[in-house]
């Protein structure tokens, strides 16, 4: 998928460059960003099945953007590229096996008392979370049994993990656009689905 996504990358430029209006009503310019929001969704289908799901979000999320500014946020184009989020990547990442690192990192609030946010690169496998630091020098810095740690706080952005021996886990996203962010919040949702429910 290399050539084809330098290919819609350049097309997505383009369609960028010679717009200078908020939607396209020329034919010609309409017909262009149609075109390369239709090779936007086909890489994401195509990462789809490759389970490269952070890749499917991202180029989804860019079909999105392209049809909601250039055609109408309800066109058919934007529904349809929408559509493949919720039914094609959403579902699929959330019945995938663990075991792989997280695609994008987050930050850990380091230790009990403090207020100091780093960022952790984590891996969730057959249960466990383990969290590395990142940069040349990576290593691993702990891990957390999810089947002993009750979910104090989990909504978009972040998770709050109470481990039972008296330590609290405090994970928020660091995304810098809407489909990182969007990927972060899915593996959120995974994350919350290994550990008991806070029973208020």
């Amino acid at each position: 998928t290399g050539n084809k996504s330098i290919k819609a990358s350049e097309a997505y430029n383009y369609a960028l460059d010679i717009l200078t209006k908020k939607r396209a009503t020329d034919n010609k310019n309409l017909l262009l960003i149609q075109t390369t929001v239709k090779v936007f969704m086909g890489l994401s289908r195509v990462n789809v099945h490759t389970k490269n799901y952070a890749s499917a979000m991202k180029w989804a999320h860019k079909a999105i953007d392209l049809a909601s500014k250039k055609i109408g946020e309800k066109s058919t184009e934007a529904e349809a590229a929408k559509d493949i989020i919720t039914t094609k990547i959403i579902p699929q990442f959330l019945n995938s096996e663990d075991g792989t690192v997280i695609q994008h990192n987050f930050e850990k609030l380091s230790g009990q008392k403090s207020d100091v946010w780093e960022e952790r690169k984590f891996v969730l496998d057959k249960g466990f979370l383990h969290y590395h630091s990142t940069g040349v020098l990576a290593m691993k810095k702990g891990t957390i049994e999810l089947a002993k740690c009750k979910l104090l706080d989990s909504e978009p952005g972040h998770i709050f993990l109470d481990n039972g021996g008296g330590r609290v886990y405090k994970i928020r996203r660091i995304g810098s656009t809407d489909a990182e962010n969007a990927m972060l919040d899915l593996w959120i949702t995974v994350i919350a689905s290994k550990v008991i429910p806070d029973e208020k």
